[in-house]
């Protein structure tokens, strides 16, 4: 229960009040979306509102609460438990924050993600953000050990796939805020107002889901295609690029390498196994 008083604590903190300029914004995102059909209260316009932190302190207030009942849920139950400890471990379970994936937000938005070059992709990342935060992100998830992903009929037909098919990024642990089968058009991190990124610094910045969602309470689960992470640590780099260019690839390799964490590799949702050492990393390379 420490964990969930902890959690909702700073959940109390995060109430923005929008600026006049973010006033603006958010008048031109709903005149955007206004013009694809959607009314000021559809599904489609208040997720759009929700990952450009653009939202009204009433949506705001609403989607906490789903939160806290979700974990309250969780922790009501020996199994809601086991499956936070599986997280917080990153035993039995496989989580990946993708570094590659981009939102529709970041189309939408003055501010995208920084791409890097190859052999820059996991220093530079791991430079910005750390090896550990308490800025919740997105991730998917699987409910086995790293070397037995879903099979491909499993996780296609499941949200963010791709994230494992075709992406490269980190292995983690940490405390799961939310676990969704689906993607719950959560905050993009990169696209959030600068005064909302101020408010929250010192308790890290939240992210909150969508309620049109049936999210997992227990440890009969195979894929999750979102999972929001707290208090996260990094455990290792995964690769796994469908016929990409050897050169790039070698460049994530080597970069991989010289972070010093174990690098698993992946081939169309197929495990295809590690590196720990500087000669593992070289057979990859000559593999190429």
């Amino acid at each position: 229960m420490k964990q969930l008083r902890q959690y909702i604590r700073s959940l109390l903190n995060e109430v923005y009040e929008l600026s006049a300029e973010d006033k603006d914004k958010q008048f031109e995102l709903e005149d955007f979306w206004h013009g694809q059909g959607y009314s000021e209260d559809s599904k489609e316009m208040g997720s759009a509102r929700r990952a450009t932190g653009l939202q009204n302190k009433e949506e705001v207030e609403t989607d906490r609460k789903f939160l806290q009942d979700y974990q309250k849920l969780l922790q009501s139950s020996e199994s809601g438990k086991q499956l936070i400890k599986d997280f917080q471990q990153g035993k039995n379970v496989t989580i990946l924050h993708s570094i590659t994936y981009k939102g529709f937000t970041e189309n939408m938005t003055s501010k995208t993600r920084e791409d890097y070059s190859p052999d820059s992709r996991f220093s530079s990342w791991l430079f910005k953000w750390g090896f550990s935060g308490n800025d919740v992100i997105s991730c998917v998830a699987y409910n086995n050990p790293i070397e037995k992903p879903p099979s491909y009929k499993d996780s296609l037909m499941q949200n963010n796939s791709r994230v494992l098919k075709d992406s490269f990024g980190f292995i983690m642990k940490g405390y799961p805020v939310m676990i969704s089968p689906s993607d719950v058009m959560s905050q993009t991190l990169g696209s959030l107002p600068t005064g909302l990124e101020k408010h929250q610094k010192s308790s890290g910045i939240a992210k909150r889901a969508m309620q049109e969602i049936y999210p997992i309470i227990d440890e009969d689960w195979r894929w999750a295609g979102e999972v929001l992470l707290d208090n996260w640590d990094v455990m290792g780099i995964y690769i796994s690029i469908v016929d990409g260019e050897a050169e790039y690839v070698e460049g994530l390799i080597k970069d991989a390498a010289a972070t010093g964490l174990p690098c698993y590799f992946f081939d169309n949702f197929k495990f295809k196994g590690s590196a720990k050492s500087k000669s593992e990393f070289k057979k990859y390379i000559d593999m190429l």
